[in-house]
């Protein structure tokens, strides 16, 4: 699981006037990224029109980039003449240094302004090599995965990750169904692996005869929100999930998580991303974290699968018990797990090799995607969130795990011959 250092607490610096046009205060939530920028965050319920006359006013200099505009998914290097407006969840992203905040907030009044330090650090993980485990189609078998004739086909399925590696024996000649998009300055290969890996499990490949990956068949949109430092940032995680909404993908895997040993709440950002591809009718699969070290600690779900409108999905090993490094819904923080899925030892396609062992609530969470996109297909024109949601819940296997870290259960592909 690749993961973000968990911003610091919040603190409140105070109320500072704005006024615009003699209109009611507009709330703002300011978080700050390590890159220098910040995101000014406003309140739900004010209009796009108004929110975009005090960017105007505030920063005249600067130009505003929508995100109903392609060149908003573009990297650019001249962050620092411009705002990025995401409109779907109300936020903006701007490079300023802290004077020029400053002079924001005491320039205009009638304004909350609440300063939440976030620094975001971007993936610590590391992605060694795995020994070889001796049973590689173990997922497969309790997942279901040989009870369905179902592969996914005509589903689109994003992975926003470290990229792939399209010079793959396997993904060289699926290169037809495949569509990518970096956000990160450079290409989509991959060099470490980690995108690779979940774009297998997620999006199938068959080595020989044997069916490893889940949806088999389906269209493949890779984000790369992860650069080749493994680094990534908050801005363009969200640019990956809207940029996913607007491809059409009907399921969105971030095999991403940002450590929660603050005890915090969830990020109200990428909950209104996530809220928001439900809405579109998307369903954002999120991994839980590898933080825990069972039974002596065990930390609770990482961002952003804590959201409420996130699918969580937990880490099952090879002994059927809740995998060893797997995090764990925390109900006072108002968590929930939603699912678990095979995490130990998983054989899949690689970067520099053409197949590896990982192990990972990163893997599961691409089993669980994978499998979702059959439900997708299972129901047709029918299909929605809920009910391919509803489906996958009713026909998950149910365990000796507690809700807490199992969820609803093991996931389980729709058994259709």
């Amino acid at each position: 699981m690749l993961k973000e250092q968990v911003p610091a607490s919040p603190r409140i610096i105070g109320k500072n006037p704005i006024k615009i046009a003699q209109r009611a205060n507009i709330p703002i939530n300011i978080i700050k990224s390590i890159n220098g920028g910040y995101f000014l965050v406003f309140d739900t319920t004010y209009d796009v029109v108004e929110i975009l006359k005090l960017l105007s006013l505030a920063f005249e200099e600067r130009a505003v980039v929508s995100s109903l505009e392609t060149t908003f998914f573009d990297y650019d290097q001249n962050l620092e003449n411009k705002i990025y407006f995401f409109i779907e969840i109300k936020a903006a992203f701007l490079i300023i240094d802290e004077d020029e905040l400053n002079t924001f907030l005491k320039s205009y009044t009638d304004v909350l302004v609440d300063i939440n330090n976030s620094y975001f650090i971007g993936a610590t993980e590391s992605l060694d090599t795995l020994n070889k485990g001796k049973e590689p189609t173990w997922p497969s078998d309790i997942i279901n995965l040989y009870k369905t004739n179902l592969t996914g086909k005509g589903i689109s399925v994003a992975v926003l990750d470290t990229g792939i590696n399209l010079r793959h024996p396997y993904f060289s000649t699926t290169s037809n169904r495949i569509k990518k998009h970096s956000f990160v300055g450079d290409n989509c290969n991959d060099l470490w692996g980690h995108g690779t890996h979940c774009t297998g499990i997620a999006c199938g490949f068959i080595n020989g005869s044997t069916r490893y990956g889940v949806a088999i068949s389906s269209n493949i949109f890779v984000g790369k929100i992860i650069d080749n430092t493994r680094k990534s940032s908050k801005f363009n995680i969200l640019r990956g999930i809207l940029w996913a909404i607007k491809m059409g993908c009907s399921v969105i895997n971030l095999s991403y998580s940002i450590n929660n040993y603050g005890d915090r709440p969830y990020d109200c950002l990428y909950e209104r991303a996530i809220n928001y591809a439900l809405s579109k009718g998307s369903l954002v699969v999120c991994g839980v974290g590898n933080e825990s070290e069972r039974p002596d600690r065990i930390r609770p779900i990482g961002s952003p699968a804590d959201c409420p409108s996130a699918i969580a999905v937990n880490g099952l090993g090879k002994n059927g018990e809740v995998w060893n490094q797997s995090n764990r819904a925390y109900f006072r923080l108002g968590q929930r797990m939603d699912f678990i899925a095979p995490a130990e030892d998983i054989y899949s396609t690689w970067s520099t090799t053409d197949y590896e062992y990982e192990s990972g609530t990163s893997m599961a969470t691409a089993f669980v995607s994978g499998i979702l996109a059959l439900y997708w297909e299972k129901h047709g024109k029918n299909a929605n969130p809920f009910l391919v949601l509803g489906d996958a819940m009713h026909n998950s296997k149910t365990g000796h795990w507690s809700r807490k870290d199992a969820g609803i259960g093991l996931i389980s592909a729709p058994s259709i011959k």
